[in-house]
């Protein structure tokens, strides 16, 4: 097994891919701050033994790190933390092939989104209200986009990730 990142910012795309020698990982189901503490230093050792750390921290992970957050934290079904450790990177680069619209092999149509343009600003409102009272600092706000897909679903990835 191989791990891979991606800075998709310029072509060609450049990144990382490295061979696991060790997994780091913190579950919901064994979270506490004492674990949360326990994990940050585990993984301070890692990078201290000159390894590379490659994963990531989800965002409920937060609720536990700041002592009045902690009620409000939940158990998602997905690690909090993971990371696979290896003492060696292998610089890559990618770089992607673009298609003409004539050779994509998909196409989209009858878009639509799922909430009405009335819908969208009264959401919008009340997200800069909330926002300037101070009840929070962020939001990611989404909707669904219906749409009818014709042709292959692995060209449509393709056309995404790059």
């Amino acid at each position: 097994m191989k791990a891979l990142w991606i800075n998709a910012k310029d072509i060609p795309y450049r990144g990382f891919l490295l061979k696991p020698e060790g997994v780091l990982r913190l579950d919901p189901g064994e979270a506490t701050p004492e674990k949360v503490e326990s994990f940050f230093r585990e993984l301070s050792q890692y990078i201290k033994a000159k390894y590379y750390a490659l994963g990531f921290f989800a965002y409920e992970l937060g609720y536990l790190l700041e002592r009045r957050l902690h009620p409000l934290f939940w158990h998602p079904s997905s690690p909090l933390a993971f990371f696979y450790l290896s003492k060696k990177l292998e610089p890559v680069e990618i770089s992607p092939t673009p298609e003409t619209k004539e050779e994509q092999k998909f196409k989209i149509e009858d878009k639509k989104l799922n909430i009405s343009k009335d819908e969208f600003k009264r959401a919008v409102q009340k997200i800069k209200e909330y926002i300037a009272l101070g009840d929070t600092y962020q939001v990611n706000y989404t909707c669904k986009l219906r749409f009818e897909f014709l042709g292959n679903p692995f060209e449509l990835f393709k056309t995404l990730l790059f």
